[in-house]
């Protein structure tokens, strides 16, 4: 049985709007796709745009519950998001909150197709968690999964979208996590001059490299960007995953 990447994460790792303007996935298309191409694995993207960190873990405990039930082999990848974001959910639907979701003109509500009902429910939780609560939040669901990966010896790797979560990484393991992996630093904090964001982002990345900033004056909805910087994104974590040695060297056979 082949092993499978199971990829986690938002609009980013979903590969929104590789195709065309407002396309809200390609799963075939984002980076994760030609990480697992590359190592001839099977591949399930549970991404989605506007994703959070909440819908990662929730996505990741249904999933790996399946695949420890079965014993299958799988490799997890996880985009960890912006740590203000969340998901409302009534009946019979979803939204995936963003802060962009608040602003109320007409265009954010046709381009996210905001429905108005959700809104009092994300702006409560807005207001009533600060950033030092979100953050620690979203450094304690990076500490679960990355616990319940080593409890069950299945390979992992992590990286963010476009932001680093201030507080102690202290319990974060260095190997698997990119850009944490290159760093001394155990307290971030915005403040200072640690550079993790420009340098190791998915987004950083992008906006501060002069070799992909053209790119992000490009028309799109959510400045998203195009599978040329998806394909290098890919190759930037294959060489991680290699010099890191988190797969080993079967998997590239099976």
């Amino acid at each position: 049985m082949k092993r499978i990447l199971l990829a986690f994460g938002d609009s980013h790792t979903a590969g929104s709007e590789i195709e065309e303007q407002y396309q809200p996935s390609c799963y075939g298309k984002a980076y994760s796709s030609h990480i697992a191409r590359h190592y001839g694995l099977a591949y399930e993207n549970f991404a989605v745009p506007g994703g959070s960190n909440d819908w990662v873990i929730r996505q990741f405990m249904i999933r790996i519950h399946k695949a420890i039930i079965k014993n299958e082999s799988v490799f997890v990848l996880c985009n960890f998001c912006e740590p203000s974001r969340t998901y409302v959910k009534l009946p019979g639907k979803i939204l995936h909150c963003t802060p962009s979701v608040l602003l109320q003109d007409e265009t954010t509500v046709e381009k996210l197709r905001v429905d108005e009902e959700f809104l009092p429910y994300y702006a409560n939780y807005v207001l009533t968690n600060d950033d030092n609560f979100l953050n620690f939040k979203s450094l304690s669901q990076i500490l679960i999964v990355q616990s319940i990966c080593e409890q069950y010896n299945i390979p992992y790797v992590f990286h963010t979208s476009f932001t680093w979560y201030e507080g102690n990484w202290d319990l974060i393991n260095k190997r698997n996590f990119f850009g944490h992996h290159n760093t001394e630093t155990k307290i971030y904090d915005r403040l200072r001059s640690n550079n993790a964001y420009a340098s190791y982002s998915y987004w950083g990345k992008a906006l501060h490299d002069e070799n992909w900033k053209p790119l992000i004056k490009q028309e799109r909805w959510s400045k998203h960007l195009p599978e040329e910087y998806h394909k290098f994104w890919a190759e930037t974590l294959i060489n991680f995953i290699d010099e890191q040695g988190i797969l080993d060297t079967a998997t590239k056979s099976e």
